[in-house]
């Protein structure tokens, strides 16, 4: 599903985003708050997987390592020369502490469960319809919020069913390719996969979501590169964390670094010609 370049979820994802903006801008109107948290819950549990979609291609993914390093890097260390036969690995980037993976060869795949009693009766109801069509007929809110509301007001309305038709759990699938799409993960998962998983599978308290992995996730992405259509909707992770992103400049970024012609735009070269270049004092 797809509209102006972007999916469904997407245009869902940009939607809360603008919600939480407007509303921090005006936290009087509580309308806002109680319809972005709603599409957050309704949407929290999703899989998103990636087939390759390249049957030829012989390099080795950097999610399959994840699992692979937790028993064999240890073997790979006694001995140094297995990592010669080791063989070719997908491109990604390092940037920090973060690996970032670009996607466009392959198909993203997103599955939304929605179940019955915890997500549809519990918040896909009469109550957000209503808000959602007084902020679209509203004058108090910009033209872009009002018009990004109108696809997901169509699905919260199929959810609820006019009836009370809907009596099962309903799924929500999709598939998008895009150019200019990545992935990032922190390079810790590689070997502390084992913690990460234990740690998302306790039953924390409801944590604060400017303290969330993903938005921590989702901060770290936007201060390196200029990213948008940030993914997953929900904030817990079930393995380990990660963020499905888009990003038309990474790629130019990227090689203006090692560019002769922008050789002082990388952080760490800059700051090593500065301590170069100081004046000694006697």
């Amino acid at each position: 599903i797809s509209t102006a370049g972007n999916s469904f979820s997407e245009k869902m994802t940009n939607l809360i985003r603008e919600l939480k903006n407007e509303h921090n801008r005006h936290p009087e109107k509580q309308s806002l708050q109680y319809v972005y948290s709603s599409l957050t819950q309704i949407l929290k549990e999703a899989v998103f997987s990636l087939p390759n979609s390249n049957s030829d291609s012989k390099n080795i993914t950097y999610l399959s390592l994840i699992g692979f390093l937790k028993t064999e890097l240890p073997t790979l260390f006694n001995r140094l020369d297995k990592f010669l036969n080791f063989g070719n690995i997908e491109t990604g980037h390092l940037t920090g502490n973060l690996l970032v993976v670009p996607i466009y060869n392959q198909a993203l795949e997103e599955t939304y469960q929605i179940e019955l009693e915890n997500q549809i009766r519990r918040f896909a109801n009469n109550e957000l319809v209503n808000k959602m069509l007084s902020i679209m007929k509203s004058k108090d809110y910009p033209p872009n919020i009002k018009s990004a509301i109108e696809s997901p007001l169509e699905l919260i309305k199929i959810l609820k069913g006019d009836k009370g038709n809907i009596n099962t759990t309903q799924w929500f699938e999709q598939n998008s390719n895009n150019l200019d799409q990545y992935y990032a993960v922190p390079l810790f998962v590689f070997i502390s996969g084992e913690l990460m998983s234990k740690y998302f599978k306790q039953e924390l308290e409801e944590e604060e979501e400017e303290t969330a992995f993903r938005t921590l996730l989702s901060k770290y992405i936007h201060s390196l590169y200029p990213a948008y259509n940030t993914l997953p909707i929900g904030r817990k992770y079930k393995e380990f964390p990660f963020i499905v992103f888009r990003s038309y400049s990474l790629k130019e970024i990227r090689e203006k670094i090692y560019s002769d012609r922008y050789l002082l735009t990388s952080n760490e070269l800059n700051v090593l010609n500065l301590i170069l270049s100081r004046e000694e004092r006697s």
